[in-house]
């Protein structure tokens, strides 16, 4: 029922639905990728290749039947595209697939952290050491996790670590971000609670003490876990960062980041995704979701930029053109965004914050206008001096706005800068667990020098 469409040329093949007029059906086409090896369903980019296209379509195909087994049906369809005979047999009914259950919060017993008791906080132990997230960490997010228990129909029960989902702007719970105990191996449990709704749902710890619609900061992660150790790697450091965590359990989604934006869109938002290709895809998906543009990075950003995660700035830049209207701003002007007085007026924060190249700007600017004041208080120069004078103010003036204009387009909306753990580790919780395994061996180094004295 698809035909080929001419008018989206060859290199790329697409095949649309018609109407009973012959008019296309808007919405409704598929996408051949190089080679004519797959095909995706815009918007959702999904790769089916020919087994995987037959088994997630059998109503495209009349040798399909109602119960045929997925593999019975590949067969029967390649077979016969490709005249081979076919041997008739009794077909296969399996049992009818059931629908996934929705989340419900009943099916489980919940332990919660609570502040001032041990012996409610002692359960979590097992689930946060393993990860280095101290006590401090645990009280300062306790209402954004819980112990979760479910009995199983044998009668054995589960226990997870569960970071609730919610939808931005409600409260109910949609589900559980959950995390296990590690075994023997090292290797923990990660998953999502059954029937969850983790394409609209992620996990928020609004840190802020304001409801979430007035936060000026989203701080965004791919598991909680990430989030807290990010906050406590910055408390170490004296850094006190309170704002909105945000952890998508995984791939984010395009609904995911549109029920975000659409929520918090003045906030500046701090992708902390992990240092790796995907963690960039992902940032550049976000931007490109934040312009109205579809989350396509995969398409141009290449194995070669896998490493080059600075490069996700140039790459969307590049793709949006002057359609941007969400700047990605660099990691440098963080502390200069921080320190803003108006969030509206580029020019309101410390100066000292700045990078060293709109420092040095800012610098000659005021060293001229120190000058000028001190010339003309008393007046001490000619008039064609200090014109002189005051022509070059100017010039260095709008040096340093211009360039300022073009570090911070346009503060008013959203803001997005790019945050990445210290080389070498993928992700937050990685350097957590690095620094504080070099500070465990300095301190039996410096204890070992001390014995030896």
């Amino acid at each position: 029922g698809y035909h080929l469409n001419r008018r989206d040329g060859l290199r790329y093949p697409s095949y649309v639905r018609l109407d009973a007029d012959g008019r296309r059906i808007r919405g409704d086409k598929f996408i051949v990728t190089g080679n004519g090896t797959c095909c995706f369903h815009p918007p959702v980019y999904k790769n089916y290749n020919v087994i995987s296209f037959i088994k997630e379509h059998p109503n495209f195909f009349p040798d399909y039947k109602p119960g045929m087994s997925p593999d019975r049906l590949v067969n029967l369809v390649c077979n016969r595209l490709l005249n081979h005979p076919i041997n008739e047999r009794d077909v296969r009914i399996l049992a009818p697939q059931k629908l996934q259950r929705p989340f419900l919060v009943e099916q489980y017993a919940l332990h919660h952290f609570t502040a001032g008791d041990f012996e409610s906080q002692k359960k979590f132990y097992p689930f946060f050491k393993h990860r280095g997230l101290d006590l401090r960490t645990q009280h300062d997010f306790k209402e954004h996790f819980l112990l979760a228990t479910k009995t199983a129909s044998n009668g054995r029960s589960y226990t997870n670590l569960a970071f609730p989902l919610q939808v931005p702007g409600k409260d109910m719970m949609v589900g559980f971000e959950e995390r296990g105990i590690p075994n023997k191996e090292g290797v923990a449990y990660k998953g999502m609670a059954e029937g969850s709704n983790a394409s609209k749902g992620l996990w928020i710890a609004n840190l802020t003490g304001k409801p979430l619609s007035q936060a000026e900061d989203v701080y965004w992660f791919e598991s909680a876990y990430d989030a807290m150790a990010y906050r406590q790697l910055h408390r170490d450091k004296g850094i006190e960062i309170n704002a909105a965590f945000v952890s998508t359990g995984g791939n984010p989604s395009e609904t995911q980041f549109i029920g975000v934006l659409n929520h918090i869109r003045s906030a500046t938002h701090h992708l902390c995704f992990d240092h790796d290709k995907a963690g960039m895809t992902f940032a550049a998906n976000f931007a490109l979701v934040a312009n109205g543009e579809r989350p396509v990075a995969h398409e141009f950003i290449s194995d070669a930029e896998e490493n080059d995660t600075k490069s996700v700035l140039d790459i969307v830049k590049n793709h949006l053109g002057s359609n941007a209207s969400a700047p990605i701003l660099s990691m440098d002007l963080k502390a200069y965004i921080q320190s803003l007085r108006d969030r509206a007026d580029r020019m309101s924060g410390d100066v000292m914050l700045l990078p060293a190249p709109l420092r040095s700007l800012y610098g000659k600017y005021e060293s001229i206008a120190d000058e000028l004041y001190q010339v003309t208080h008393p007046r001490q120069l000619c008039d064609d001096d200090i014109a002189d004078m005051k022509a070059q103010l100017n010039e260095y003036k709008n040096a340093y706005i211009m360039a300022m204009k073009e570090c911070l387009p346009d503060l008013k909306g959203t803001q997005i800068i790019r945050e990445l753990p210290q080389e070498p580790y993928k992700d937050w919780n990685d350097q957590l667990l690095g620094e504080f395994q070099h500070h465990e061996r300095v301190e039996t180094d410096v204890g070992r020098s001390v014995f030896h004295r």
